[in-house]
């Protein structure tokens, strides 16, 4: 007797702390919810300013609450998407309420500079609408710099600083580290760019990437350089100089060569922001003054042939003259974005019965169905779904990923095609769409990219490892076996490849590319021979890839949809819906908290070993053919 009650004492308090427990996750979870819905303002006030912070802006909208939560502060920092800015910048755009925008750009880690050339554009446009946009910042990348000049003023912190040292690509290299590991890749490719595999079979680049590379960030830089000349009335050869002389060292240097308009402490631009609300007249065009030869100063700039030269460079000077202060300035009435986006009117177009469906590849392209990046069943059940939906009158397919597995890009391919065949396929690349990332985006009828955008990389290599001799001399273990063939264990990563298993994996590198190849041709209607030229694994900006034809037109997400409306005819009536993965269970719930939070962490214990990091730790499941672009070229925007 004693036992069972006992048991039923223990049973008892099992039951009770799991409900307690239940009771307290969904207490959690919805006090979650309502700290991410909720707003501390009922309605849109008169002259408003609209504060758009950009430090939590990704391509993908943000499927899991978990992603949004800070682990070092339990804080929820609320994250939007390239659309929902875009979206929310164009209401405003005609809403009474607003106006203008206070621009923050946060610490700006996560946008790539397509979504901030797509933003810039929106921006643009808001401007033209009639209303003002003011920047501020303590420290400007140099990316979130060229952002920021799309704002009618400037600012900086008087101790801060703006970044204005020009654009470098660099790639780590791996072969040292696996020499003194004694392992050794094993590698078959087709293309004389496909340099995803030189980190593991060299200490530096190969004159072919090295041009490549040069290509790509000449490309971007001179993209950057002429929007903010013709922003800040500046010539590109003046930027260029201060760039080559590292002149902008300071705030100082800053506002005496034309980059900022004033150095001010936050409250300072609240109070500037309140001035502007009561005389609009104060954002005015400034006064070109008369240029003197006594402005002029001499650089020294070096030459292509080593040699150096001085050039005279003309010295914008600041116009310092004071704003006529407002006796009673208006207290400045700031919206954030959450709250606008909660708040903002309704207009027709998001009630339509037309549905223009948003589907996005994300990360590496992989088999599988993983939540995480683009696993090729996921992917193609996206695709059905919106292939099925017979509202759905158009897609756009929106890419930032430098490709993956050959075969998962294919089966992605072939659903693509089933997909078009019904409904128009409009592809808006965002910062990376190459290899892999190319190949899903060939069957379009409409390609967009942004001027920065990386693309192409048209090559294919196989990668393996032979971990043999690192297993026996490091460790002191070694591998043998049976086989009942010559070669049964191709493939192994414990022995070396002979000529005829080297021959083998060559001729499907030489397969898969021939049908990658065939894939563009079609798709872009080119000749194999054309789109070869153009392939061989080369990397190309959105620029040079607009030249030779790997994609239409310029342009961002905005753009596309707008496109796909137009070809399925519901130009006039239509509405936005993205197609993503839903949470499926608590389980799925906890995978992506557990997977947020653990990527957050890393990135904030390894820095800049994160990202080589993964790079490494990845290597067992990139063994196979790739069309991929593996290495990120990491090229520096001077954050």
């Amino acid at each position: 007797m004693k036992f069972w009650k006992t048991f039923f004492a223990c049973l008892l308090a099992v039951v009770a702390s799991s409900m307690v427990m239940w009771i307290l996750l969904v207490m959690i979870i919805g006090g979650m919810s309502v700290m991410m819905t909720s707003t501390t303002a009922t309605q849109v006030l008169p002259k408003s300013v609209l504060q758009l912070d950009l430090g939590r802006v990704s391509d993908k909208p943000v499927a899991s609450p978990w992603s949004q939560l800070d682990p070092n502060t339990l804080e929820i920092i609320p994250a939007q998407s390239t659309l929902q800015v875009l979206e929310t910048l164009s209401t405003a755009a005609v809403d009474s309420n607003i106006e203008g925008i206070y621009l923050r750009l946060g610490e700006f880690t996560s946008v790539s500079g397509a979504a901030c050339e797509e933003i810039r554009g929106a921006l643009a446009e808001f401007k033209a609408s009639g209303k003002w946009i003011v920047a501020y910042e303590e420290v400007y990348s140099q990316v979130g710099y060229w952002l920021a000049t799309v704002a009618d003023r400037v600012y900086v912190n008087p101790v801060g600083g703006v970044t204005w040292t020009g654009m470098a690509s660099n790639v780590m290299f791996y072969k040292g580290l696996l020499d003194k590991l004694d392992v050794k890749p094993q590698i078959v490719r087709h293309g004389t760019f496909k340099a995803a595999v030189e980190p593991f079979m060299t200490d530096r680049m190969s004159e072919a990437n090295r041009t490549q590379n040069q290509t790509l960030v000449n490309s971007i830089w001179e993209v950057l350089v002429a929007d903010v000349a013709e922003s800040r009335g500046l010539t590109p050869h003046y930027l260029q100089l201060l760039a080559d002389r590292l002149t902008i060292d300071s705030p100082q240097a800053a506002l005496e060569y034309g980059l900022v308009d004033g150095l001010m402490y936050e409250p300072q631009v609240m109070e500037q922001m309140a001035q502007i609300i009561e005389n609009p007249e104060i954002l005015a065009p400034k006064q070109t003054a008369e240029i003197t030869p006594d402005q002029e100063v001499e650089i020294t700039v070096p030459t292509a042939d080593g040699e150096s030269v001085e050039v005279a460079l003309t010295e914008v000077k600041a116009d310092t003259t004071e704003v006529a202060k407002v006796q009673k300035p208006t207290e400045v009435q700031i919206i954030s974005f959450a709250d606008y986006c909660t708040l903002k009117p309704v207009t027709a177009k998001h009630i339509s019965r037309n549905k223009i469906a948003v589907i996005y590849a994300e990360g590496d392209i992989l088999s599988g169905s993983a939540a995480q990046d683009v696993c090729d069943k996921a992917f193609i059940k996206l695709v059905r779904k919106a292939r099925e939906d017979k509202a759905v009158k158009a897609v756009v397919l929106r890419i930032n990923s430098p490709g993956g597995s050959a075969l998962a890009a294919e089966q992605m391919w072939y659903e693509l095609e089933q997909l078009r065949a019904k409904k128009p396929l409009i592809v808006s690349m965002g910062g990376v769409a190459a290899s892999g990332g190319y190949y899903i985006a060939a069957p379009a009828d409409v390609i967009f990219a942004d001027r920065v955008t990386v693309t192409g990389s048209i090559g294919v290599f196989g990668l393996f490892f032979n971990m043999g001799d690192a297993l026996r001399n490091k460790l002191g273990v070694t591998v043998d076996g049976v086989k009942t063939s010559s070669h049964a264990d191709i493939g192994s990563p414990y022995h070396s490849m002979d000529a005829a298993e080297r021959a083998y994996f060559q001729k499907s590198v030489e397969d898969v590319y021939v049908t990658f190849v065939n894939r563009v041709a079609a798709g872009r209607n080119m000749s194999f021979q054309s789109v070869d030229a153009v392939g061989e694994g080369r990397v190309w900006s959105g620029v040079d890839a607009r030249n030779i034809g790997l994609v239409d037109e310029f342009g961002g997400l905005a753009a596309a949809i707008n496109i796909a409306a137009d070809r399925a005819g519901v130009a006039d009536d239509f509405r936005i819906v993205e197609i993503t993965d839903e949470l499926t269970g608590l389980m799925q719930l906890f995978n992506n908290a557990s997977a947020s939070v653990r990527e957050r962490v890393m990135r904030d214990q390894l820095g800049v070993l994160y990202e080589p990091w993964m790079q490494m730790r990845s290597l067992e499941s990139r063994r196979g053919i790739r069309a991929e672009m593996m290495y990120n070229p990491s090229i520096s925007i001077g954050d």
